[in-house]
């Protein structure tokens, strides 16, 4: 089974000269189904209170709704609105990712002496558009990257990042077809979900203009 998760967001300089926007997601199958179980359990205010957890400390989430709850044969859709308040700081870092990166490695153990079996395939996709804070310039910007996992690059990680007139693009998408994966591979597999890791814990660094 396929687990495919599709996530936008776009960030521009509102009339506070902060930045703000939305996000819009849809995630997989079993994703969608914790965050029923979530909502279910703790109310909206549960689902918000775990998606602020795991975001950015930087970042503010507020008017969390989500639909298609009741749809149990479709993944849920998902919407936020973000705020970056970056009044009282000359440095500014920002992950582009907005706490949707990967966080660590879920292969811990330095050896495995048993396959690895996955519950499903994976094709995860973040985008992001976001304006350059008004006041500030661009310091510093993570490379782009591409990881192939196996030589006919069907599973792959690729991260594709620039920024032109102003504005900062960024593709991130993980896919993996496969769910089975011999002992031999494991050192494999697990270095590549290392480079991922570090490089969604990247950041962008933004100085105020003097």
């Amino acid at each position: 089974m396929l687990e495919k998760k599709v996530t936008s967001i776009v960030i521009s300089n509102d009339e506070n000269k902060n930045l703000s926007g939305y996000a819009k997601q849809s995630p997989g199958y079993y994703e969608s189904y914790k965050f029923r179980k979530t909502v279910s359990e703790k109310g909206n205010e549960g689902l918000l209170k775990e998606l602020q957890t795991k975001a950015d400390p930087i970042m503010n989430i507020s008017n969390l709704v989500v639909e298609s709850l009741k749809d149990y044969e479709d993944p849920v859709s998902v919407t936020f609105d973000i705020k970056v308040d970056h009044s009282k700081t000359d440095i500014l870092y920002i992950n582009p990712m907005f706490g949707e990166g990967y966080k660590e490695n879920p292969f811990k153990s330095a050896d495995r002496l048993y396959p690895v079996e996955m519950p499903y395939t994976v094709d995860e996709v973040f985008v992001l558009k976001m304006e350059v804070p008004e006041g500030y310039q661009l310091e510093e910007l993570p490379k782009p990257a591409k990881v192939n996992y196996d030589e006919g690059s069907k599973s792959f990680f690729e991260y594709i990042i620039s920024e032109q007139n102003g504005t900062v693009m960024l593709r991130s998408r993980v896919k993996i077809v496969r769910t089975f994966f011999a002992p031999e591979e494991y050192e494999v597999l697990r270095e590549f979900f290392s480079q991922i890791v570090n490089k969604h814990s990247e950041q962008i660094v933004f100085k105020k203009k003097k």
